[in-house]
């Protein structure tokens, strides 16, 4: 599913993106650690278009693996292909 496709119709003031490992690192995380995947920064949905809050950029077409939606807020994972 595309980023673009989960938000929802309202603002959503900080988004927090996530993202996974890299491989050589996965023997030395624990399981939640690795469910919880790695910090990849913060955005935000005005409620027609994603803004960075951190510099980076966050397209609409992104590939989101899964999403949670909490009291606590809204966190997005991506998959990442490092090199």
């Amino acid at each position: 599913m595309r980023f673009i496709d989960i938000l929802p119709s309202f603002a959503v003031d900080e988004i927090m993106v996530r993202t996974n490992y890299p491989e050589g690192l996965k023997d030395e995380l624990s399981d939640a650690e690795l469910k919880d995947g790695m910090l990849f920064g913060y955005c935000a949905w005005d409620g027609e278009h994603i803004k960075s809050l951190d510099g980076d950029t966050y397209p609409e077409s992104l590939e989101i693996e899964r999403y949670e939606v909490s009291d606590h807020g809204f966190v997005v994972w991506f998959h990442s292909d490092y090199v």
